[in-house]
């Protein structure tokens, strides 16, 4: 096993901070004042990766100057896992308690949050929007790259006063449904580059469970957000009323009850795209929800998206996840990972 594992007493932390203004350079990894990292991502891309890092109390004094809006990057041995600025400083002075100093530092999703009114053009897909998107508010410190195109053509949309994310994401959600499932498209920040890319190319080789890495995990199965009917409506400006497409699954009803899912969609969708929709829904919804949060040795470079094997002897589980959401702790001598993942 590689030394990023295994030996965690032997990690090597990079954190470099660079001051807005004057461009010099705090090396806060070679100083030894770290005491805790965490970071966190999700594929839920409205949040932005975050990056948090405590100083030792008795650093705190020492000639540590960061401010708000100044550069960070962190790694570890020599491997960089996270750019971006720092957003919030803390210091931390309780009464009978040793004095902490964190700083609080955002990726580069962060500049999706902007709202904008834009219009998608007719047949252009999401991966091409996503690149237009990227072009037109490059200002901003934006920088993006495709690294798998999707394939379906989408239809023109005019996002008014929507966020960034918004407008990338419900232009997948689209993509999903075209393609009837075949991919998930996500968007993450890969050291400064926003990333449009497939969930299929994050898969990894780690293989966690009972007899590997693992801690600690819980499985839960449930049908809270399941849904056995589903019905689309239409408006129809002519008539004044509302079209209704619906699929519905007797046999889960008979099992479940009567569990819906209604869902609005725009006037110019035509019919066949209704029952297109409908087909993803019911497939989707259609089914237990199947959760798995896991506590386990920390694995550099996991991250949201990423996928994993999960072997669980106990519950006759093999199966390949991804990962939702993640949350590494470095603390001096332990790394570990909280993950939520899902099939």
């Amino acid at each position: 096993m590689s030394i990023d594992i295994l030996n965690q007493t032997q990690y090597k932390y990079i954190c470099r901070i660079q001051n807005v203004d004057s461009g010099i350079i705090l090396d806060l990894g070679n100083a030894g004042v770290i005491e805790s990292i965490t970071w966190n991502t999700s594929l839920d891309f409205a949040q932005a990766g975050k990056f948090e890092i405590i100083i030792k109390g008795d650093a705190v004094g020492r000639d540590i100057i960061v401010n708000e809006g100044d550069f960070i990057a962190v790694g570890v041995n020599e491997k960089l896992f996270f750019l971006g600025r720092v957003w919030k400083l803390e210091l931390n002075v309780p009464a009978n308690e040793p004095i902490t100093y964190t700083i609080t530092a955002f990726d580069h999703l962060t500049l999706l949050a902007g709202e904008e009114s834009l219009l998608r053009p007719n047949g252009v897909t999401a991966s091409n929007f996503f690149t237009m998107i990227m072009q037109r508010f490059v200002e901003r410190g934006l920088r993006g790259r495709v690294v798998e195109h999707s394939r379906a053509p989408l239809d023109s949309f005019y996002f008014t006063n929507e966020t960034l994310y918004t407008m990338i994401r419900e232009s997948m959600t689209d993509t999903h449904i075209k393609e009837q499932g075949e991919n998930i498209y996500c968007v993450y920040d890969n050291l400064g580059t926003i990333e449009f890319n497939s969930l299929n190319n994050l898969k990894t080789p780690y293989i966690i469970g009972d007899s590997s890495f693992t801690e600690s995990y819980i499985y839960g199965v449930n049908i809270t957000e399941s849904a056995n009917v589903i019905k689309i409506l239409r408006p129809n400006k002519e008539i004044g009323m509302y079209e209704s497409f619906i699929k519905f699954d007797s046999d889960n009803i008979r099992r479940w009850g009567f569990k819906s899912y209604v869902m609005e969609i725009e006037d110019g969708y035509t019919d066949a795209q209704a029952r297109e929709m409908l087909d993803i829904l019911i497939e989707t919804k259609n089914r237990p929800q199947r959760t798995l949060d896991v506590t386990c040795v920390g694995i550099n470079g996991i991250r949201a998206g990423s996928g994993i094997q999960f072997v669980a002897q106990r519950g006759q589980f093999d199966h390949s996840l991804w990962v939702e959401s993640c949350e590494h702790i470095y603390g001096s001598d332990r790394h570990i990972m909280n993950l939520s993942l899902f099939l």
